[in-house]
């Protein structure tokens, strides 16, 4: 027979045990959710840039193509500019990617935007893109736990919770 003041004791430890690994368990189910939210952002990023690096080769792919065909029909392409044009910076072309990619890429740049902020620059760097869809895609931003909505009107990025789990 189990003595009583062990079973007593045991008892102590581990209402106290108990808690304290719950709240260790919380805080890594915290770390999990920030890491698959963080590792879905990478994923998204590098599929916006193998579509970029895919969609360049095949224009490399063609320009050859077609100087190919000029030097066999024994005709040699005169360029209007005695140089070659410059390169336009990645930077300062419209972004390819989604609207999501868009706006997650601007509210990066910044603390937080206004809608009308946003709808601006998603405006600037898609064209084709309406403001419904611009509020659409940040509902899902909200609902995936990329952005918050600090107030009524206004977005920003998720801050890590990582930093403060360490602290």
């Amino acid at each position: 027979m189990i003595d009583i003041v062990k079973l007593k004791l045991w008892l102590e430890q581990l209402e106290e045990l108990a808690p304290e690994d719950e709240a260790v368990n919380k805080e890594d189910q915290l770390l999990v959710r920030t890491r698959a939210r963080e590792l879905q952002a990478a994923q998204e990023k590098e599929e916006l840039s193998a579509r970029m690096a895919k969609s360049s080769r095949a224009a490399l792919e063609r320009t050859r193509e077609q100087i190919r065909q000029l030097l066999a029909a024994g005709t040699e392409a005169h360029s209007s500019s005695p140089r070659p044009p410059e390169r336009v910076r990645v930077a300062d072309q419209p972004l390819r990617g989604t609207v999501a990619d868009v706006i997650y890429t601007f509210l990066e740049e910044r603390k937080e935007a206004t809608y009308s902020e946003i709808t601006a620059q998603v405006g600037k760097m898609r064209p084709d893109v309406r403001a419904e869809n611009c509020a659409r895609d940040l509902g899902r931003l909200v609902t995936r736990g990329l952005l918050v909505r600090p107030r009524t009107g206004v977005y920003r990025i998720v801050e890590k919770e990582t930093e403060s789990l360490n602290s």
